[in-house]
């Protein structure tokens, strides 16, 4: 299986995981965790795990729509763990 496609892979199921635990719907979750990622320059396609840290300011603003603060805070934080677990 060549490089890209592996990266490609790990990159969904990265994008894939961060949505599930900011615990949106499949409706709003994505686009959310997508104009994040834009608000700091970086394409869902292609981000890191490093690209995720520096938007969760932007991701955290997106979610106060969503929630209260506490869960917000909360949400953040599970996403936070998940990227300093992931390989």
């Amino acid at each position: 299986m060549p490089a890209h496609t592996l990266f490609s892979k790990n990159t969904e199921v990265l994008f894939e995981k961060v949505v599930e635990k900011i615990g949106l719907s499949m409706i709003i979750g994505p686009g959310i965790v997508r104009r994040a990622l834009a608000a700091v320059g970086a394409d869902a396609k292609f981000a890191t795990p490093i690209n995720y840290v520096h938007c969760l300011g932007a991701l955290e603003q997106r979610l106060a729509a969503y929630m209260d603060p506490a869960t917000v805070s909360a949400r953040v934080n599970e996403v936070r763990t998940l990227l300093q677990a992931w390989p």
